[in-house]
Order: structure tokens, then sequence, then C-alpha cells
């Protein structure tokens, strides 16, 4: 089946999203690297939440590793990300 206007409407609004969020990730770390003087930013998404990691990935942040069992949310274990930007 071809996709409806609705469905073109709703990708739009995604990748609209998408890149605020990657926007505002790198505008925030260039502002602790410039104002504040920080050498190294990271940040800890969990593992079954691609889109966050996919979002830092653009932002410059890179993957160092894969943190297993290192969060409990809402009853379960969870494993993490790690993913750091430093300064360039």
């Amino acid at each position: 089946p071809r996709p409806t206007q609705l469905d073109r409407r709703r990708q739009r609004q995604m990748c609209i999203r998408d890149s605020i969020t990657t926007w505002a990730i790198g505008a925030v770390a260039e502002h602790g690297f410039k104002e504040f003087g920080l050498q190294r930013i990271h940040a800890d998404p969990y593992t079954n939440n691609p889109a966050s990691a996919r979002a830092l990935e653009k932002a410059g942040f890179v993957l160092e590793g894969v943190m297993k069992a290192s969060v409990v949310k809402n009853g379960e274990v969870l494993d993490q990300f790690l993913y750091a930007r430093t300064r360039a």
C-alpha cells in the first residue's frame, strides 16, 4: 500500500524532531566546552533506546562501550551505552 499524506506528514515531523534533538545536544556540548572549560562530556543512554544513541552520534559523541547491568529502572536491570565527546 502507498503511504498516505498523514504518514508522510508524520515522517516529516519525526525528521524535524530528530534534527532539533541532535542540534540541541551539540549546542549544549559546545556551550559546556566554551563557557565552562569542560574537557569531556559523557552520556549514558539505555541500550534499548537506539534513537538517543543515534542523536548522540550525529552530535559528535563517540561510543566508548556498554555498561552491563548498570541501572535498575522500574524493577528491570538494564544495560547502558557510554558515549563521550571531548574538546576539539
